[in-house]
This record gives C-alpha cells, sequence and structure tokens, in this order.
C-alpha cells in the first residue's frame, strides 16, 4: 500500500511523489495512438479539400460514364435474357448528341440511362433503334455509341460497342 500512504501524506501537507511508472516516459501504446489520431485527423481535412482538378478532367468523367453505360446495358440485356422480354434501345432524338440512352420492354416498360451532362451519346450508324431478342441473346443491328466530352463541338473520347451476340466493349 505505498501509493496509499502517499496519499495521506498530500493530505496532511507532505510533499507530492510521482508513481513509479511516470518516470519512464511516455509507453509506445500511447506513441501510437496519438499518431493514429493524427492520421485520421489530416487524412479527413487532405480529402475534404482536395482540389477540383483531381477529380477528373470531361475526358475521364465522359470515359467513367461509358463504363457506367456499358454496365448498364449489360445488366439490362441479363435481365431480359431472364425474363425473357425482348426490348427497343433508342437515342432520342436521333440526329444529334444526347445524354440519355432510353430502352423499351415489350411489357410497355422504360428504362432510361443517364449521364447527368458528363457524357454525350451518338450512335455510329443511321439505325437510330435497335432490337434485343432474349430467345436468342442477341441485339439487332449491332452498334456503337460514341461517346463524347460535349454535344456539339465535343471530343470523342471512345466508343461503346454492342455486338450481334451481345458482347458489350468500349474502345
Amino acid at each position: 500500500m505505498p501509493f496509499f500512504n502517499k496519499k495521506r501524506s498530500i493530505l496532511r501537507g507532505g510533499s507530492f511523489e510521482l508513481p513509479p511508472f511516470a518516470h519512464r516516459g511516455t509507453m509506445l501504446i500511447e506513441v501510437i495512438l496519438v499518431l493514429a489520431i493524427t492520421l485520421a485527423i489530416s487524412g479527413a481535412v487532405v480529402t475534404r479539400f482536395r482540389p477540383l482538378s483531381v477529380l477528373g478532367s470531361p475526358e475521364q468523367q465522359a470515359h467513367k460514364e461509358a463504363e457506367r453505360l456499358a454496365l448498364w446495358f449489360e445488366s439490362r440485356l441479363c435481365k431480359g435474357r431472364l425474363q425473357q422480354h425482348s426490348c427497343e434501345i433508342r437515342l432520342l432524338p436521333g440526329d444529334r448528341p444526347v445524354d440519355q440512352v432510353r430502352i423499351t420492354w415489350d411489357t410497355g416498360e422504360r428504362e432510361i440511362f443517364d449521364s447527368r451532362g458528363k457524357a454525350w451519346f451518338q450512335m455510329a450508324s443511321f439505325n437510330r433503334v435497335c432490337t434485343y431478342s432474349p430467345r436468342w441473346h442477341t441485339v439487332s443491328p449491332a452498334f456503337a455509341l460514341e461517346v463524347m466530352t460535349a454535344p456539339q463541338s465535343g471530343e470523342t473520347v471512345c466508343s461503346v460497342v454492342v455486338s450481334l451476340h451481345s458482347f458489350i466493349s468500349i474502345k
């Protein structure tokens, strides 16, 4: 009970001594804890105030939207195959780039992919309506969507190509 005796001596007006473990300095656990807290706070501050250029150029954003479109379109074709529903793929209006791709199922249901202005799509062919057949898992005719950064004078970043056998790729 050495600590208890020292506590009594403090109450009587005696001198105060630190416990024996306090003279050793900081412990390794304390250093690691302080570093972890400091890194967490600095990481939160750095990611919060990053510059807008890190978010990506218009070309990078358009390419990401092309990847999103390819994944979305592939998932819609798989849905059609599983449920045995055919659909029509349209870009409206057909004469200029649009930021939406529309699918109309034979049940009357419509689904829209919206790039929210980050990418613009235009069919590379003259045909504006393509049909998907779930029986053979085919798209007729095959088509390519040119992906651009802007509707009028935008740079073509890549193309989303849909083959006759519903294989989707980005070139």
